[in-house]
């Protein structure tokens, strides 16, 4: 990263040209005349998941303002509210041809009993002000495109009045004087989806060519076919609807709601793109939408921390430091905190023997256990070329396997290593190399920290052993020191540090805290690791050099392509929390992040490590992972050898021994594995036991059944929620949808998801010869139906359905 990039100032007009959907228009935006607009999803963003849950907040309100009667639930209320729009539409519907509703009629069905329906009204707009904030990427189109001259049209289909809606817009921060005109659905008598309040605008500009329109919204139906009627040019602004295959669908299947103030700024985040070529994008929205929302929360818990209890400096360990350290260093900025914060050249390497009174049996026997650590690597580690020079014909066996190795004169190479580690002489050189590593080791710390009085260090995490080496280093060499360890994650093992006197903390959790989450994440966090870092290798010790204590570097064990995808996901994480800042500067009391949020920002790195979705597997399966305490090893995180191991052994089974830890199959990341082998079979398994996804469950055995017959490509017959239901998870087995096929007239030629409904009839001159019924009802007569059709101009149709399987004419 360059010193100054844009997250690092105010959001300004050109912000827009960032946005993956806005930037599409660059080549033509000063030709545009009339810029109209959606409003909800597009122009203003809500700090919760849908429209209806605006109800829910509500209900919660009402009542403890005791605007509703005793005993009525915040649910409760919620599903009344609906009930009474729905009712108040149809009733509309009936007497007047349309359903465009007002707030009004809409209060009017609610029962008398509910309480101040009138006081409740005016709560809901007050709870939507609360919730609504402006889009900036939307804000710097407009601000830009007004410098033209460009007339600004909104327009929305919605049950609110123009009044009520621009004292929402006002309210978020928009100047009035940069909105011309708004047309809303329900003052019209018609929404965009039949061109109504296309044609309304077009008609108050009768001057302008049609070829200057342009219109932005997030509905593909209302507003893209909508605009595309009157042959406007039109933009699916595609920032707020969710992508089944996407990882905001994946954490409700994983984990329910996670954070749902916060999912629309990420999204929006994540759509801050543009600049990145496609293949690249992937890196920047995983940065920017899973992993800046953990890293900022965790950045403002620092800090926090550091404000309450008044302490002066903040020292986040490398590798992984670099990134953190300029996150840190924002948010303070942001928050005017004069902090020092700088980086910690440290490692598990440079701090094992500086926290060591002396190398007894534990210790070498905990050596024995390392993955990855060979003779080799012992040797360079204790600096006994000399006394182990013998031993120099096994250098590349790794300990862990000595014991299986027989020596000529008798006794295997293990026992042979003991003996020799144990005996006084040896013994006497390795507790001169254990002095010499302390007194490198606090000679640095005192030059990087000036004091050791009130600081912190900062770490992702796990198991706290820096931490326990730093204060065991500065414990004998006498120094008084009053340090807090932060982690991001704290393992149940830190509880030992505590009872020793430790201050370490976590984040998400520790000392056993949250610990379903967080033993799968401490089980599998080589690429979390690998995401955060920098273009340096890992600290191996300390040297001097001019009077001063400098670090010795290893090497970069992964190319430069490696690192500028890194970097990518780097940049996407900044450019998040310059994201998370303004929204927190706009919803201040709806960001902050009590102790029950922290499990939820656990949750977001545990389902990309226990539920990844294919994309994931395949990206960061490729990383290398350095194993930087005194090993030379590296390897990808997910190998060949890793999948034929899972073929063999089958994903269940592959599964279950990766729960035991690594040792049980020698593989970073099972789940991963599992993905790359078969990419929806973990999610299956979370989809069974998903009641909010029960049709999806249903269709994934259609689907299996589909991919055991090698089909491709297939037409829905029924567009209701079980066929859409089968549309997504075909997807997610890319398996491509053609049509769906519906007995209702009303749907044909409409689309859904991109997707176009027709007739069966339709069906038989597009040379359609592969169905799966996507309906719970009626299979057998829609079988019949399909088949008799068929048989009619002399076809014979392959037919899939949940019942039984493949149903072929023959």
């Amino acid at each position: 990263m360059t010193s100054v990039q844009w997250w690092d100032k105010p959001f300004d007009d050109s912000l827009w040209k960032r946005d993956r959907y806005l930037n599409t228009i660059i080549g033509y935006v000063n030709n545009i005349k009339v810029l109209s607009l959606d409003v909800f999803d597009t122009l203003l963003l809500r700090t919760c998941e849908k429209p209806v849950d605006v109800f829910y907040l509500v209900g919660q309100q009402a009542i403890q303002m005791q605007l509703v009667r005793n005993g009525l639930t915040a649910k409760e209320f919620q599903e009344i509210r609906i009930l009474a729009e729905r009712k108040a539409r149809f009733r509309l519907k009936k007497e007047a041809g349309h359903d465009e509703v007002t707030f009004e009629q809409i209060y009017e069905m609610l029962p008398q009993n509910i309480g101040d329906r009138a006081k409740i009204m005016n709560l809901e707009l007050e709870v939507e002000r609360q919730v609504c904030y402006l889009n900036p990427n939307i804000e710097s189109l407009i601000k830009s495109v007004k410098k033209n001259g460009t007339k600004i049209v909104l327009l929305s289909d919605m049950y609110l009045s123009s009044e009520q809606i621009k004292r929402l817009i006002s309210s978020s921060g928009l100047e009035e004087s940069l909105i011309d005109f708004m047309f809303v659905s329900n003052e019209e008598g018609g929404g965009k989806a039949n061109g109504n309040l296309f044609h309304k605008m077009v008609t108050r500009f009768p001057n302008e060519n049609i070829d200057a329109y342009l219109h932005i919204g997030d509905s593909a139906d209302a507003d893209v076919y909508g605009a595309i009627q009157f042959g406007i040019k039109a933009i699916h602004y595609k920032v707020i609807p969710s992508d089944f295959e996407g990882v905001f669908e994946w954490e409700k299947v994983r984990h329910h709601d996670i954070l749902p103030q916060l999912q629309s700024i990420r999204k929006l985040a994540g759509a801050t793109s543009a600049e990145y070529p496609e293949d690249d994008q992937f890196w920047f929205r995983f940065g920017a939408e899973v992993y800046g929302p953990f890293l900022a929360a965790y950045c403002d818990w620092i800090l926090d921390i550091c404000v309450q209890e008044r302490r002066k400096a903040i020292y986040p360990f490398l590798r992984e430091g670099i990134l953190l350290t300029g996150m840190l260093k924002k948010a303070a900025q942001m928050r005017q905190l004069d902090i020092k914060i700088e980086p910690l050249y440290v490692s598990r390497q440079a701090t094992f023997l500086a926290g060591l009174d002396a190398f007894d049996e534990e210790h070498f026997g905990n050596l024995f256990e390392r993955n990855h650590f060979t003779v080799a690597d012992l040797i360079r580690m204790l600096e006994l070329e000399k006394e182990l020079q013998a031993y120099l014909e096994f250098a590349h066996i790794p300990l862990s396997e000595s014991a299986k190795i027989v020596l000529p004169q008798g006794g295997n190479l293990k026992q042979s290593l003991k003996n020799v580690l144990t005996s006084s002489v040896v013994q006497e050189k390795i507790r001169e190399v254990i002095d010499k590593r302390r007194n490198d080791l606090v000679q640095y710390l005192q030059q990087t920290c000036n004091s050791f009085d009130g600081i912190v260090t900062v770490d992702l995490g796990f198991k706290g052993t820096i931490q326990r080496s730093i204060n065991a280093a500065l414990k004998i060499s006498g120094i008084p020191f009053d340090i807090s360890h932060l982690l991001a994650v704290g393992g149940e093992e830190t509880k030992h540090h505590l009872l020793a006197g430790l201050d370490i903390r976590g984040f998400t959790g520790n000392s056993g805290e949250n610990h379903d989450l967080i033993k799968t994440i401490m089980r599998s966090p080589e690429f979390l690791e690998e995401l955060l870092m920098g273009e340096i290798g890992s600290t191996l010790g300390y040297e001097q050099h001019q009077g001063a204590s400098k670090p010795i570097l290893g090497k970069l064990k992964y190319g430069e392509e490696e690192i500028r995808k890194k970097q990518i996901c780097q940049e996407g994480v900044m450019a998040f929390q310059a994201y998370w800042y303004y929204l927190k500067e706009k919803k201040s009391q709806l960001i902050k992040i009590p102790d029950a949020s922290k499990r939820d920002f656990a949750k977001l790195i545990h389902r990309v490590i226990d539920m990844p979705t294919a994309e994931e597997a395949h990206h960061f399966g490729g990383l290398t992972h350095d194993d930087n305490f005194g090993s030379e090893h590296a390897s990808s995180i997910c190998t060949k050898e890793d999948l034929e191991l899972c073929n063999r052994l089958g994903s269940e089974h592959f599964l279950e021994l990766g729960r035991f830890g690594f040792k049980a199959t020698e593989v970073y990341w099972p789940q991963g594995v599992v993905t790359l082998s078969d990419p929806a079979v973990i999610f299956r398994h979370y989809l069974k036991n998903s009641t909010a996804h029960g049709y999806l469950y249903m269709m994934s055995h259609l689907v299996s059944n589909l991919r055991q017959a090698h089909i491709h490509e297939i037409t829905i017959y029924g567009a209701g929620d079980v066929g859409q239901s089968l549309l997504k998870i075909a997807r997610l087995n890319q398996i491509k949808v053609a049509y769906f096929v519906d007995r209702k007239p009303s749907l044909w030629g409409q689309k859904i998801d991109g997707v176009e409904v027709i007739s069966l009839t339709s069906a038989l001159s597009k040379n359609i010869n592969v169905f799966a019924v996507g309906s719970l009802s009626f299979i057998s007569d829609i079988i019949m139906d399909i088949r008799t059709k068929f048989q009619d101009v002399g076809r014979s149709p392959q037919i899939f359905s949940l019942q039984i399987g493949k149903e072929a004419q023959g």
